[in-house]
């Protein structure tokens, strides 16, 4: 294929998401660039469209919407840091239980083998999981279907299902529409490419989202960029990117091939978001934090994906992007060495 066919893939592609972004925001939908791009985009490449996943741009969309975490970490953030042990080791159990519901779903009720079970039950990071799965002999391609299709389901039943239920946390945290100026744009860039350095040296897990939005949250903390906040046309091509790359791992899967794995992978969400509702609810006897907070930080999506919808839902940000960072990190670190323990009996 020639180059410019790849480019001319890659513009059909993002024409398509930004095309069911602006739909979803005219309708007023929650979180509309995002959902409406990985909705729009999925249907297109079931449906056979000469499309190709911009996946090479997602690196620097994930390290803009890095940047724009880091702005939500305020210094006041410190005095409920100890507040958030509590939560952050009951993301541990919370876990163990996802991942043992997970794994014993697949094996016993989608019919895999053991060791893709495994993977394709971890609640962890995508990729992670894949490479993971293609390391140790498990099908990978199957595994990457169900994790696309936990990230998909995920964040699109989350935003109205959270709205139904408790509408926005509130407009308080709601930010105007930030104008684009060089001087943003800049910025951004530096903190971008700053953060991904940093990320690249400190081997943080998503590199590209955790090393700018740590670079992002010192600065923030320590006054430098006090009031700072990404153009917002900048920050929604970020999320049309991003939804477009996700809505784009279908290509070339059967329609029928993806009902069955979207009723299989929606079967599990819905009791890992059970779970994640009894946690919240735990969350909030303990520590007093909204029902919404404690769901977004411990919903089995994607760091980058579920930031984004505690931001569009007005939830605290920051408390949700660190748990997830937590959750993956730990996956990460965890599941490689309990695979090996458990394959013997696989």
């Amino acid at each position: 294929m020639s180059s410019v066919s790849v480019a001319s893939r890659y513009l059909l592609s993002l024409s398509f998401g930004l095309t069911g972004g602006a739909v979803f925001y005219l309708l007023g939908l929650p979180l509309p660039w995002m959902l409406g791009a990985m909705l729009l985009t999925l249907i297109c490449s079931v449906s056979g469209l000469p499309l190709a996943s911009p996946k090479s741009a997602r690196p620097a969309m994930s390290a803009i919407i890095g940047v724009v975490l880091g702005t939500y970490f305020q210094p006041e953030l410190f005095a409920h840091v100890g507040e958030w042990l509590f939560s952050i080791s009951a993301l541990f159990v919370f876990i163990a239980l996802a991942g043992g519901i997970g794994v014993s779903y697949f094996h016993f009720v989608g019919r895999m083998d053991w060791k893709t079970a495994y993977f394709a039950g971890m609640p962890g990071g995508l990729i992670e999981m894949v490479l993971a799965a293609d390391a140790n002999g498990a099908d990978s391609r199957k595994v990457a279907l169900v994790h696309s299709t936990r990230i998909f389901l995920t964040v699109m039943m989350l935003p109205p299902l959270v709205t139904w239920m408790e509408g926005a946390a509130g407009a308080s945290s709601a930010r105007p529409m930030i104008p684009v100026t060089g001087e943003s744009v800049l910025l951004v860039v530096l903190l971008a490419a700053g953060g991904a350095i940093v990320g690249r040296l400190l081997h943080l897990p998503a590199r590209n989202l955790m090393g700018p939005m740590l670079l992002g949250a010192v600065l923030n903390l320590t006054g430098v960029l006090h009031g700072f906040a990404p153009p917002t046309l900048l920050v929604w091509g970020a999320q049309v990117v991003i939804g477009t790359v996700i809505g784009c791992r279908f290509i070339g899967v059967d329609w029928r091939h993806v009902i069955g794995v979207v009723a299989l992978t929606g079967g599990s969400i819905v009791m890992l978001l059970g779970l994640a509702f009894g946690f919240a609810i735990l969350l909030q006897a303990v520590m007093g934090i909204a029902v919404v907070q404690g769901v977004l930080a411990y919903a089995p999506g994607g760091v980058a994906e579920m930031s984004l919808v505690a931001i569009a839902l007005h939830a605290d940000a920051a408390f949700v992007a660190l748990h997830h960072v937590i959750r993956i990190a730990a996956v990460m670190a965890a599941a490689p060495l309990v695979f090996k323990l458990l394959r013997n009996r696989m």
